[in-house]
């Protein structure tokens, strides 16, 4: 497939499906906006797809304290430092740490 042929397959933002997402999310049990950039990504998606419906189940969300991320970190870094050494690729842990460290 071409590239001007993918191009053009994509399709502006579905702000209604935007506006569902946020109204389905806003009605959870929980604090208004807690989830912060995780809500405005489910937000993002629905209005990328076309559907209020999100799945991510392959995907997790980590809540970590200060402490935590930090041991986190320095165990990521070690890890990925032994991928180096033995001439493995290291880009997923890369991702990863990238995203530890926002």
């Amino acid at each position: 497939m071409e590239l001007n042929e993918l191009l053009s397959r994509i399709t502006p933002p579905d702000e209604a499906a935007r506006a569902r997402a946020h109204e389905r999310w806003s009605e959870c049990a929980k604090p208004l906006g807690s989830l912060g950039t995780l809500e405005t990504a489910i937000e993002d998606i629905a209005a990328l797809t076309g559907s209020a419906e999100v799945a991510l189940s392959p995907r997790a969300v980590l809540v970590l304290c200060a402490d935590e991320r930090r041991l986190l970190t320095t165990a990521m870094l070690s890890f990925r430092n032994k991928l180096l050494s033995s001439g493995k690729p290291t880009e997923d842990v890369n991702e990863l740490l990238i995203r530890l460290m926002k």
